[in-house]
């Protein structure tokens, strides 16, 4: 299962969510089956033009959003919605 990510080199949040990823795949073993493809928001900037979001990171399966994060997001929200997301994916 591969989830697209876009992301930009120094962006906080995005180091943060690569972070909590890692976390949450170490804590259920089952995350594990999802594959991020991080893709540099600078390097990309056709294909991002292609998706809607404004933040980074956001995450997408195929055209579906399954998170965007946003400057309000501190460590305990981005945990939260994270874990939603490897949540909803493990149903599909």
């Amino acid at each position: 299962m591969k989830v697209t990510m876009f992301v930009l080199p120094l962006c906080p949040y995005c180091k943060r969510a690569d972070r909590i990823i890692n976390e949450l795949q170490r804590e259920n073993p089952q995350y594990g089956i999802v594959q991020f493809e991080r893709y540099n928001e600078l390097s990309n900037i056709k294909m991002a033009s292609e998706y809607d979001y404004y933040h980074v990171p956001a995450f997408f399966y195929g055209e579906e959003k399954l998170y965007e994060a946003t400057p309000d997001d501190d460590d305990e929200i981005m945990y939260g919605k994270i874990k939603a997301m490897f949540e909803t994916l493990m149903e599909k």
